[in-house]
């Protein structure tokens, strides 16, 4: 269901741009656009790190309920269970602005944004197998003496 899904949106949207006019825009959104592999690795990828987050936050009940029934519970699983809280609440938070009208695109930017500031907004699991960012800027294709 989930291949049928991601195949379905991939043809649309190059079907979409292909069927706009020849302009440089056009072109260089369609160099950019990832294939069906990439696309494929990135789903993998996050279905791998929700997993992770769901693991994570199994153990995390786990040690919130022996702390519940006054087991001795030990600093470290005490740090684990609050960031692990911390996670979830992000999942949230950003469950709630994605399915706001236009949050598959807000979610991406406001992630972007608090990066600038120095602001986390992924739960761990995802950051732990974040790829690294590329050093070099995508290059718009629309050159200022255009105009």
């Amino acid at each position: 269901m989930i291949r049928l899904i991601f195949n379905n949106l991939f043809q649309v949207t190059r079907s979409t741009i292909s069927a706009l006019k020849d302009t440089k825009i056009c072109k260089w959104i369609l160099e950019k656009l990832p294939d069906r592999e990439e696309i494929k690795e990135d789903v993998q990828e996050i279905i791998s790190d929700l997993e992770t987050e769901k693991d994570e936050t199994v153990e995390s009940a786990k040690i919130l309920a022996r702390v519940v029934t006054g087991k001795e519970v030990s600093h470290k699983e005490k740090e684990f269970a609050a960031q692990q809280s911390r996670d979830v609440l992000k999942i949230a938070g950003m469950g709630v602005v994605a399915v706001a009208p236009g949050g598959s695109l807000a979610v991406p930017v406001l992630v972007k944004a608090a990066r600038k500031v120095d602001l986390e907004m992924l739960p761990s699991a995802f950051q732990d197998n974040q790829k690294t960012e590329k050093n070099a800027e995508m290059n718009s294709p629309i050159n200022k003496n255009d105009k």
